[in-house]
């Protein structure tokens, strides 16, 4: 049953069911048991709970590898390698497809170990995330209808971003750091348009990701709108 403040709201997710339970838009399973108080959550029915539920399984057990903040090493040993030993599969799959790859970051180059993500499964967590703060913060839903673009920032994605989109004056403006640094986020609402939204996205300390270019990323970008001003 959805708590009293989820109760007849719609699902954030797909906009067409009615809420059966309040979903934490980050999955708590993506902190420490210490840093789970005061997570946002928003309305959810039974199916989306449950499909974005199993890509945060996934996701959970495979993004902290790339965790680069203080409680990077405690949330590997307390959680991560538990979760990995209850799924041999994905155990298994991690360790044959692990690659070494060299890094240059500040001019130095070093060695480190790469692990796949599936196609789009970080994109799809990422448009569920962009829906679920939409609402939590300014009680906006975003329809199916309205696309949302997820960008992984290089450091030209990411002035672009600081230049051109988080200047724009708005007084709909969020930072919000949880855990202790082990998500923050920022976001920014459009004036005449409340389905207008841009966010950035930084975790576990700046966790590393290469395109098939080569290019390293260590933030996620996300743009919500209507299709006309999308296309633009």
């Amino acid at each position: 049953m959805a708590s009293k403040r989820f109760k007849g709201k719609l699902c954030v997710y797909c906009c067409k069911n009615e809420a059966t339970t309040g979903d934490h838009v980050f999955a708590r399973e993506f902190f420490l048991k210490k840093h789970r108080d005061n997570l946002p959550k928003a309305p959810a029915c039974f199916s989306c709970n449950n499909e974005k539920s199993q890509l945060e399984h996934y996701l959970t057990s495979l993004l902290p590898f790339a965790g680069r903040h203080k409680d990077a090493s405690e949330n590997l040993s307390e959680h991560i390698l538990k979760r990995l030993n209850k799924n041999k599969k994905l155990h298994r799959s991690l360790s044959q497809n692990q690659l070494k790859v060299t890094l240059m970051e500040n001019g130095i180059n070093s060695q480190t170990t790469a692990l796949p993500i599936k196609g789009g499964a970080i994109e799809t967590l990422f448009e569920s995330i962009v829906k679920g703060l939409a609402w939590h913060h300014w009680n906006v839903y975003l329809p199916t209808s309205y696309p949302i673009e997820i960008l992984s920032l290089t450091d030209t994605g990411k002035k672009f971003f600081q230049d051109y989109l988080f200047s724009m004056q708005t007084t709909n403006r969020e930072l919000i750091n949880l855990g202790a640094g082990t998500v923050i986020y920022e976001g920014i609402q459009g004036v005449d348009t409340p389905e207008i939204t841009v966010w950035r996205f930084h975790m576990y300390g700046g966790m590393l990701f290469s395109s098939s270019s080569g290019e390293l990323s260590n933030e996620i970008g996300a743009i919500s709108g209507p299709s006309e001003i999308m296309a633009i």
